[in-house]
């Protein structure tokens, strides 16, 4: 059964179709929300067959709000809330997002501390872009906005093909293999800090490989959001290589284990020279300017594996003549 339902919303009048028997409100054409009035929607399921719903974004701006065990689907990049949504009275919610003709849904989870939260999607940069030193560089295309922030949750958000992560990466000299470097960051009003962050598979259109065009990115704990006006996504400087991301023995017998010298990261050191010598100063390998992870243990350029034992390596990760890490490598067969 339909039946036709006439809102008002400021001095707006719009019509939308309401399936009571499925609990299912349908939205065609776009619907405008003014300042300091708000649109409930108590229905199960809010169905975006063709429009937006587009609030003020002011301080006293309007807003759309879902009721407990309400949410939306239909939501994509020309059908979206652009604005400002709040959730009442619930763990979770899938916040369908965007801006303009951009769609940037968020969800948030593990929810607790409050009756509601209030979000907002920007596709342009924040007015500040300072952070802390850890950070190499925060987004210049996007940001999440929260109005009168309050309790905690974890905080899921993800990027397209809009969000132009490829620019974000561009301090990395490899982009596409700087993915571990992207964290969600905070505003806390005056600067962006770095929360704890982990990618993961998505969440809101199933699961996706995470690329420079699409991907989801998560908080590994607990955000308290009262600490926070806005979120983005943000770079981590590139970490010098530690031992532990070192291969510290190979053995180049074909089994396919440990075959080939492992260097963590290395990838991001373009530049770096690595070298590898025996017991009496001889250097048995040595590549500068992209190893590949791919050394097998044979004396230079020769098929040849070296003898069985100790070896010192010394990397080189600007390629400025001064070694900044060096140790020992076992090689056995």
């Amino acid at each position: 059964m339909q039946r036709q339902c006439f809102l008002i919303v400021g001095a707006f009048c719009f019509t939308i179709s309401c399936f009571s028997v499925f609990s299912q409100m349908a939205l065609y054409g776009d619907v405008y929300i003014s300042p300091k009035n708000e649109l409930h929607i108590g229905s199960d399921q809010l169905y975006f067959e063709s429009g937006k719903i587009i609030t003020d974004r002011g301080t006293s701006g309007g807003i759309l709000s879902f009721a407990q065990g309400s949410n939306s689907t239909g939501a994509n990049h020309t059908n979206h809330v652009d604005g400002f949504i709040r959730f009442y009275n619930s763990s979770e919610f899938v916040f369908p997002l965007g801006h303009d003709n951009i769609f940037q849904p968020v969800y948030i989870f593990d929810f607790t501390g409050a009756k509601y939260l209030d979000l907002a999607y920007h596709h342009r940069p924040y007015e500040v872009s300072q952070s802390v030193d850890s950070i190499a560089a925060v987004s210049k295309t996007q940001y999440w906005k929260l109005r009168n922030p309050r309790g905690s949750g974890r905080l899921l958000i993800s990027w397209n093909v809009f969000s132009n992560l490829g620019e974000l990466l561009d301090h990395a000299p490899s982009p596409e293999k700087a993915l571990d470097l992207i964290t969600i960051g905070g505003f806390d009003g005056d600067r962006w800090i770095p929360i704890e962050s982990k990618l993961t598979a998505g969440f809101y259109s199933g699961e996706v490989t995470n690329s420079l065009l699409e991907g989801y990115i998560q908080s590994k704990e607990k955000v308290d959001f009262s600490k926070f006006k806005a979120f983005t996504l943000m770079m981590r400087k590139i970490p010098l290589i530690d031992s532990k991301n070192i291969s510290q023995a190979i053995t180049p017998n074909g089994d396919g284990k440990n075959d080939t010298w492992i260097i963590e990261g290395i990838e991001q050191y373009p530049n770096a020279k690595v070298s590898v010598y025996n017991r009496w100063g001889e250097v048995v390998f040595s590549k500068s300017f992209g190893y590949k992870n791919d050394w097998g243990g044979n004396f230079k350029k020769n098929k040849d594996t070296v003898p069985t034992g100790p070896y010192l390596f010394a990397i080189d990760y600007n390629g400025d003549g001064k070694v900044d890490h060096k140790g020992w490598l076992y090689i056995s067969d």
